[in-house]
């Protein structure tokens, strides 16, 4: 199975990181590569 990246910009977001996180995590496709860019 291929590795999908996944590439998130945060700046301010502490509100709506856990949201945005737990979107990626619960998709069906589960090989993924999670990076989170901080002040992108």
């Amino acid at each position: 199975m291929k590795t999908v990246g996944v590439v998130i910009p945060i700046y301010n977001v502490e509100k709506y990181l856990k949201e945005c996180l737990d979107s990626v995590i619960n998709q069906t496709y589960t090989n993924l590569e999670i990076i989170l860019v901080n002040d992108g």
